[in-house]
């Protein structure tokens, strides 16, 4: 399963370089820009559409002070598969 693992070594620059996190009911998509701003986006297993879409109910940003995400920083991100 090891091998299958999702790393990232850079910054994001939208939502398909995100981390998912979540329990199954709660889901949350998170990843930082290029600007080292981390952002959220947040779903529920049950918030569907009328047309049958699973829907994100909110996004969040957060700006650090002393970001350890600004530039020049160097990062590296695993989603080990074996740990979902």
């Amino acid at each position: 399963m090891e091998q299958n693992n999702v790393t990232w070594h850079s910054l994001g620059t939208n939502e398909n370089d995100s981390m998912p996190l979540g329990n199954g009911d709660v889901a949350l998509n998170v990843w930082t820009e290029q600007n080292g701003d981390i952002l959220l986006l947040l779903a529920k297993s049950d918030a569907w559409s009328e047309n049958g879409q699973l829907l994100k109910l909110d996004a969040c940003a957060s700006k650090l002070t002393q970001n350890p995400f600004a530039a020049p920083a160097t990062i590296t991100q695993v989603l080990k598969l074996e740990n979902r």
